[in-house]
């Protein structure tokens, strides 16, 4: 959740500051993930687990990478800055010697944590607009798409567009992986939401 119940009724806008304190938190971890699907990261320090194939340089599935907390190559336990070292800004671990390791596939470990130190900006200020529009489009009838085809006819919210143009303001935080094809539906999930 990255923004408070407090953040949501001091946001000067009338309506919010009337509803329940248990809405707003789960409005807000809902909306939170859809964040966290959209951009294929989470925006708080996240600790996770990675078995991979033993290189000279190895790049971080999940982004950004803060710190390693525990890597092993075939269950030693290795050093930082000994054995190898980190770039944070690169997500990126470096090997010093791998010749003296037999080439197998996942034979490191590597135990790390990801996201930001501090929740940028805009990805609060995306929060609160989600928010609000959640709020509107639940009490809005304006924002109605109506199809007929032959004897059948459906209503529909439209909100899809505008929830996408709000995320939109965070492409340049999408950590885009190829390797896992179930994150791409999920995030397609998320924007429906």
């Amino acid at each position: 959740m990255y923004l408070t119940v407090e953040d949501i009724k001091n946001s000067r806008v009338a309506a919010l500051k009337e509803l329940p304190d248990e809405f707003i938190v789960k409005r807000l971890i809902d909306l939170s993930r859809v964040i966290d699907e959209y951009c294929n990261t989470k925006f708080i320090p996240t600790g996770t687990e990675w078995t991979t194939d033993l290189r000279r340089k190895i790049k971080t599935l999940k982004k950004p990478l803060l710190h390693v907390d525990e890597l092993k190559v075939f269950g030693v336990t290795l050093v930082e800055n000994e054995d190898y070292y980190v770039y944070p800004e690169k997500n990126a671990i470096e090997f010093e010697d791998i010749s003296k390791y037999q080439k197998r596939k996942k034979a490191v470990y590597i135990k790390y944590t990801y996201g930001y130190e501090e929740i940028p900006a805009i990805v609060k200020e995306v929060l609160l607009e989600l928010f609000k529009e959640s709020i509107v489009n639940a009490n809005n009838i304006y924002r109605v798409k109506s199809e007929q085809w032959e004897d059948y006819s459906y209503t529909l919210a439209d909100n899809t567009e505008t929830m996408q143009n709000i995320l939109s303001r965070l492409d340049r935080f999408i950590e885009d992986d190829a390797n896992i094809a179930e994150e791409s539906s999920n995030k397609v999930r998320a924007m429906l939401l």
